[in-house]
């Protein structure tokens, strides 16, 4: 059973089905605790969240109502945060390139300049990092080289508390993929490329 902390934010979606049975969300000391229905159907929804409730319900045996009902109380507590289209950049005929940048701060300044980066629209992602010294990871992606070597020069570097910058483009794709809320291997068996997630006993 997972655990997550409630928020007040909402967000619309598109029609999904599912339901039946034990459909209740428990709230323990003001944490959302999810339960296998619950991980079933978030998987669903990675997998393709266009999916109708109907059609969610049938594959887990469980009335559309409780889909629609689980969905809803998930929206409304956070725990999914939006719906939204992964696009092939490259087969839409899109030409960017693709950085990682490693920024060395001073650790009294590094949340600052996360949040400034954060707030670019070049920065797809922003993390910050232990090692010997503090790092602020983010990808960024920029038109060419010169434009990229632009908003290092001009928006990255002279912000307070950035030491130096190291920066990596990204020169071949091996492997992209999203996050599964199914990441336990004990609990996941792979059938015809189908996730099954198994009962806990």
């Amino acid at each position: 059973m997972l655990h997550f902390p409630t928020a007040n934010n909402k967000f619309k979606r598109k029609s999904l089905h599912i339901g039946e049975g034990e459909a209740t969300l428990k709230l323990k000391n003001n944490i959302l605790a999810l339960d296998t229905t619950d991980l079933k159907i978030l998987e669903a929804l990675q997998e393709d969240a266009k999916q109708t409730y109907t059609a969610i319900g049938k594959r887990l045996g469980i009335a559309h109502s409780t889909v629609y009902d689980r969905i809803k109380r998930m929206e409304q507590n956070g725990i999914i945060k939006k719906y939204t289209a992964l696009i092939d950049a490259e087969k839409a005929g899109t030409k960017s390139i693709t950085a990682i940048m490693t920024i060395y701060t001073d650790p009294k300044e590094s949340e600052k300049v996360a949040e400034k980066l954060g707030s670019a629209p070049q920065v797809l992602e922003v993390y910050t990092s232990l090692s010997e010294e503090l790092q602020i990871i983010a990808k960024v992606v920029a038109q060419n080289q010169e434009s990229l070597h632009d908003f290092i020069a001009n928006s990255v570097a002279p912000l307070p508390g950035v030491l130096r910058i190291r920066t990596s483009i990204l020169t071949k794709k091996f492997k992209e993929t999203q996050f599964s809320i199914i990441n336990d291997p004990k609990r996941l068996t792979f059938i015809k490329g189908t996730h099954n997630i198994k009962e806990e006993k």
